[in-house]
């Protein structure tokens, strides 16, 4: 089962990484709009979110946009404070509709056996060792730490394989 299959995926990356948060795209070819993110997925251990699969164009604006076309993956340690020539940029919008507050993000591209994008990963927020279950705006500065080299290894190699596993 195709859904089952992106729900462990993105639960055991949350898990791995001890993030908040996290998302999954799908890189899909729609007739007469080409090649689009398709949002397939939406977890978040502190806030409820009513996810609605949307398309979204591929451009270099959104952080999902900007892996999907370069294959490179984003550490990003403060999402509020990107450095000023940074092609891309976090939508605040859901984030001041739910009360939530994102700061450290991990994108990263689901590359299957033959290096073809075909996915997005999207961890937010890494809590630190022993911080609460359920994170507010207020505590997240205290709670929240950056992606560190070991765990964005980590979450390639897993990135990967979930590649190959959605393909097959």
């Amino acid at each position: 089962d195709h859904s089952v299959l992106l729900t462990m995926i993105l639960s055991k990356a949350r898990e791995l990484s001890r993030s908040d948060a996290g998302s999954l795209y799908l890189l899909d070819d729609i007739p007469e709009q080409g090649r689009v993110l398709r949002f397939k997925l939406a977890q978040n251990d502190s806030i409820k979110i009513d996810l609605v699969e949307a398309i979204l164009p591929i451009t270099r604006r959104s952080l999902a946009g900007y892996v999907a076309m370069t294959g490179e993956t984003l550490i990003i340690d403060d999402a509020y404070n990107l450095p000023r020539d940074a092609e891309y940029a976090i939508n605040r919008s859901l984030d001041e509709k739910l009360g939530y507050l994102t700061k450290s993000m991990l994108v990263i591209p689901m590359t299957n056996h033959v290096g073809e994008i075909i996915g997005i990963l999207q961890l937010i927020n890494r809590k630190r060792p022993g911080a609460p279950q359920k994170l507010t705006a207020a505590n997240i500065p205290q709670e929240v730490i950056p992606f560190d080299n070991e765990t964005v290894d980590l979450m390639r190699a897993l990135a990967g394989q979930a590649a190959v596993a959605v393909e097959n």
